[in-house]
């Protein structure tokens, strides 16, 4: 009678009975799995610890926009007061001229 080791055996049929469930698949799988997790835990420290950095940008551009809001508004508010002096320059001489064709000049 040959002799066959038992450990062997039942790590065989171990490894039989484990691939013809796909257990072993579903072990890979699993396997696979907690890596991403790792790796994604990893990635979203990262992301955690630059948000104050983020924050801090966000909140200097938000400055920097309405400072040139602000500007944008007081150089069209100029532009309309130029214009508005320009009328009343007209005016003004069109006043002047009314006056000099009313008075009669001798």
């Amino acid at each position: 009678m040959a002799s066959f080791n038992t450990t062997n055996i039942s790590l065989t049929y171990l490894q039989f009975f484990l691939r013809g469930t796909q257990l072993s698949q579903l072990s890979e799988e699993y396997e696979t799995c907690l890596e991403n997790i790792s790796q994604t835990s990893k990635v979203l420290m990262r992301k955690k610890e630059a948000i104050p950095d983020l924050q801090a940008h966000y909140k200097e551009v938000l400055t920097r926009f309405e400072e040139a809001s602000k500007a944008r508004e007081q150089r069209h508010k100029a532009d309309e007061l130029k214009k508005e002096l320009a009328w009343a320059h007209v005016a003004s001489k069109q006043d002047v001229g009314d006056f000099w064709f009313i008075t009669p000049h001798y």
